[in-house]
């Protein structure tokens, strides 16, 4: 008896197993097909577009000099030159035939925002609030440092460094431009997103990690 209970055990134990292995499988059929290119849209609904050499280097118009309203306002300005008719908002036609997280409802249409302009959107909201208590506050306590591999402080004033920052990081969202869809903010019953849910295809960053880890200089470790 207790070695028939034991094979029976087994068997279900074994059963389930290979139910699990079915269903893992088929919930990756649909994307068989797909050949995956990092920061492409996972679906294949946001078409490819041609690759480029790009040098990083200054932009004065990024930020603007923490002085004038006039120099604020061009800044503004630049940056939404690189935000599309729209804000980057699409539609997409039967969205439960793709995988999607819920789409927003706006106007009797799926809608999906386009990754990389909400990116945008958030880096340009938190550069503003940075001007605001600048300009409140006059200058910035801490002093700051652009990265490298020592401890040295390299002083590039109160503002120096972070506008650099600014500039540096809205210069590697274009170069990357994520193309992921994003759907419904699940906490909001607002028509909008805060990217939950969505898929991005992205490079196997551990991978990066241990790969810059095994070439590392020294063993600092900071951020």
């Amino acid at each position: 008896m207790a070695i028939s209970l034991l094979v029976l055990l087994f068997l279900l134990g074994a059963v389930s197993l290979a139910s699990l292995v079915i269903y893992s499988r088929s919930s990756l059929q649909p994307w068989r097909h797909l050949d995956f290119h990092p920061l492409e849209e996972v679906n294949g609904l946001v078409p490819p577009v041609s690759v480029h050499p790009v040098v990083f280097g200054p932009d004065p118009l990024v930020t603007p000099d923490h002085k004038t309203a006039a120099s604020a306002n061009a800044s503004d300005e630049y940056w939404l030159s690189a935000v599309p008719l729209g804000n980057g908002f699409i539609a997409v036609e039967e969205p439960l035939q793709h995988q999607l997280p819920p789409p927003i409802r706006y106007k009797g249409k799926n809608v999906y925002s386009v990754a990389v302009f909400h990116q945008l959107h958030c880096l340009h909201t938190i550069m503003a609030s940075y001007n605001a208590l600048a300009a409140a506050d006059g200058v910035m306590k801490p002093e700051h440092s652009h990265a490298g591999p020592t401890d040295k402080i390299r002083r590039s004033g109160p503002h120096g460094h972070i506008d650099h920052c600014f500039r540096y990081l809205r210069q590697s969202l274009l170069c990357c431009g994520d193309t992921a869809l994003e759907g419904q903010d699940p906490n909001s019953d607002d028509p909008a997103t805060d990217g939950t849910g969505a898929i991005h295809l992205c490079k196997d960053y551990e991978g990066i990690k241990r790969w810059a880890e095994e070439r590392r200089l020294v063993d600092k470790h900071n951020l």
